[in-house]
């Protein structure tokens, strides 16, 4: 096999190991919180600060329309609200509420116990001490921007 398609190999093989690792973080979401995406956006608004619904999809990488579906769930529960932007009255800044915070707490709480007991149960010291590396390098491959050939819109 040619370096080239060992790379390709082992992105496949990596790309199918996290796909993994998210249904099964997936499967153990609580039925009556927040799914994925929308905890995504909550995080995103925790850590920014109110943004726009543009500046929100193009940090999440989404497409308006799922935009749009999103912040009206999120809105109907209580999760985030839409104010008028002060420098701009046309546009509205969608802040997360305290009953996101709490939600967006407490899901993250429960999905860290549940990972830490599989992190004890299941590797050694010294696997644990790999993941810790894998997540730095998780982190470095999340910052990578791809090539403009490489981009394309999410579903």
């Amino acid at each position: 096999m040619d370096p080239d398609q060992e790379i390709a190999a082992e992105a496949r093989a990596l790309r199918t190991a996290v796909a993994r690792f998210q249904r099964s973080l997936r499967a153990d979401r609580s039925p009556e919180g927040p799914s994925l995406e929308q905890l995504s956006l909550l995080g995103t608004l925790h850590r920014s600060g109110p943004l726009t619904a543009g500046e929100l999809a193009d940090r999440e990488r989404l497409r308006p329309q799922s935009m749009t579906r999103m912040l009206a769930r999120l809105e109907q529960r209580g999760l985030i609200t839409r104010t008028p932007d002060p420098q701009d009255q046309r546009r509205r800044l969608i802040a997360i509420t305290l009953l996101g915070r709490q939600s967006l707490a407490a899901e993250m709480l429960r999905r860290d116990a549940r990972l830490a007991r599989a992190l004890t149960d299941a590797l050694t010291a010294a696997e644990r001490d790999v993941l810790r590396i894998a997540r730095d390098l998780f982190e470095r491959l999340a910052r990578h921007e791809p090539s403009p050939d490489e981009r394309r819109p999410s579903a």
